[in-house]
């Protein structure tokens, strides 16, 4: 399974394929501290570049229904394909998660 993997001391992420936690240990060089725990899977084709809200949710590891509530306030990037259809670019989505990254390590900071 491919995961992005991210360290908290240098901020610094990577995609490792990995089945096993201790498995990014060995392949990343990072110490247990250094890992986020929540692991993000990413999507089985990388080379796919719009995702249905099905496949976000899924990759994402959370409800449709949170996605959606997500697109709604505006939080989330994403296309509108017709008039129900939802698309979620790839490259803009890993750039969120980054913002959303960023975010969190700027409270835990103040």
């Amino acid at each position: 399974m491919k995961l992005l993997v991210v360290n908290k001391k240098s901020g610094t992420s990577q995609i490792v394929v990995a089945n096993q936690p201790w498995e990014v240990k060995q392949k990343t060089g990072w110490s247990k501290q250094e890992i986020v725990t929540a692991l993000i899977p990413l999507p089985q084709s990388p080379e796919k570049e719009w995702l249905s809200r099905a496949e976000l949710a899924d990759w994402l590891g959370t409800h449709q229904r949170t996605i959606l509530k997500w697109t709604k306030a505006n939080k989330i990037p994403f296309t509108r394909v017709g008039k129900k259809d939802l698309a979620f670019n790839r490259d803009e989505i890993l750039a969120w998660l980054q913002e959303q990254k960023n975010a969190c390590n700027l409270v835990e900071r103040n």
